[in-house]
């Protein structure tokens, strides 16, 4: 495994939301904990990682945390070689807050992943049965796409054109060379997947404890430090309670 290129990087899984557009599904559970044919979405989330060979893992978490803490727990009694970690926040630290409060856990040069506790994505070479990933998964995806020279945040991006099951959103437009635009209007041709690379420098001279993300990534844009590649699976937005049971209906149809 070449540790430039493939190097299994740590990561950083976004719990900590209330999951408002969910309701009344997330009014006792954490959407990160809403089940999808069998299993959590973070589940799935810390499987994909898992087999990847990411071991070194941080969950942060706030709405209904003890939540989180203890689906954790049964995560690792079940695979004991995973080193996970919740970042409890008292307060929300959003997007960005969150990752900078846990900042101290990843290497200083090195990316690391951070990937939406709500995210479902299936790869394209993924195997329905044993869940196993071939070359061309995500996370393999960006570990190979990475350029530390003139990359501080490379992303997956999802063509709004695939996505059929939800409703996508069309955040960005693609420019030459990978480099990405937001689209204000939401216009765009694809739908960021929230699963990304992104170097600790970006989080350097920060001295708000909350906000955003995006703050971070329309800055790298600026600076054409942010990069993207088409996602070449099936990335699924479950935003409302619709899309959770026409996800569910889909995923459990093929058995995944």
């Amino acid at each position: 495994m070449s540790e430039s290129k493939n190097f299994p990087y740590k990561a950083f899984i976004l719990a900590a939301g209330f999951g408002k557009r969910l309701r009344p599904v997330t009014e006792h559970k954490p959407k990160p904990l809403v089940i999808v044919n069998g299993r959590s979405l973070l589940w799935r989330t810390l499987d994909k990682l898992r087999i990847y060979g990411t071991r070194e893992v941080i969950v942060n978490a706030h709405y209904l945390s003890e939540q989180i803490i203890e689906h954790v727990a049964e995560y690792i009694c079940l695979h004991p070689e995973m080193n996970i970690h919740v970042s409890f926040e008292e307060e929300p630290l959003d997007t960005g807050g969150g990752i900078l409060h846990a900042l101290g856990f990843f290497d200083d040069d090195k990316p690391f992943f951070v990937i939406a506790g709500d995210n479902l994505w299936i790869d394209a070479e993924e195997d329905i049965h044993t869940y196993s990933h071939l070359k061309q998964g995500a996370l393999e995806q960006l570990a190979q796409g990475w350029d530390n020279r003139k990359m501080d945040i490379f992303t997956l991006m999802q063509p709004v054109s695939r996505m059929n099951l939800t409703k996508g959103v069309g955040d960005y437009d693609f420019l030459d060379g990978g480099r990405v635009r937001r689209s204000l209007k939401q216009t765009g041709t694809h739908m960021w997947t929230n699963i990304r690379l992104n170097h600790p420098n970006i989080f350097q001279g920060i001295d708000r404890k909350a906000f955003s993300f995006l703050d971070i990534m329309d800055e790298c844009e600026k600076a054409e430090r942010f990069y993207a590649q088409e996602y070449n699976g099936e990335w699924h937005h479950i935003s409302r309670p619709e899309d959770l049971k026409a996800v569910d209906a889909y995923v459990s149809e093929r058995d995944m």
